[in-house]
């Protein structure tokens, strides 16, 4: 998956808050931890509910 296209699928830089240009952006964004809505936007790109996404990350619903 291209950066800019990966980008979009989390919201944009509306909701991540930063450009992704390169994998290092990507470490750097994975150091930060994702908002809620960038989540979400994941989740539905892969057309998961938020209890997947939960269990996934190993964390309870109420959690994200």
């Amino acid at each position: 998956m291209e950066m800019y296209t990966l980008e979009k699928v989390l919201g944009g830089k509306k909701v991540i808050r930063k450009s992704i240009q390169s994998r290092m952006d990507l470490v750097e964004l994975s150091e930060q931890g994702l908002t809620k809505d960038a989540l979400v936007n994941l989740a539905k790109y892969f057309s998961y509910s938020i209890g997947q996404m939960a269990q996934l990350l190993s964390v309870t619903e109420r959690t994200i």
